[in-house]
């Protein structure tokens, strides 16, 4: 029978067991700030890449599709 110990791999000497959680938590914690830090980043960088796109062709596109409109 497999079990999870056994499936794995273990490291040598000794099982995969963590020996110190808080370190692994606050390792954790500091990767998701990391992840979400990057994802505001991406976002704000898309914002801002949408509105000069808005900007610069927007009103172009508008006064040209009023003139096919007439």
């Amino acid at each position: 029978m497999t079990t999870c110990v056994t499936a794995v791999r273990s490291p040598p000497g000794g099982d995969l067991a963590v020996e110190n959680p808080s370190q692994l938590v606050a390792e954790l914690r500091d990767a998701a700030q990391t992840g979400l830090r990057l994802a505001l980043q991406g976002a704000e960088r898309i914002t801002k890449v949408v509105k000069e796109y808005c900007v610069e062709f927007e009103q172009p596109m508008a006064l040209a599709t009023a003139r096919i409109a007439r």
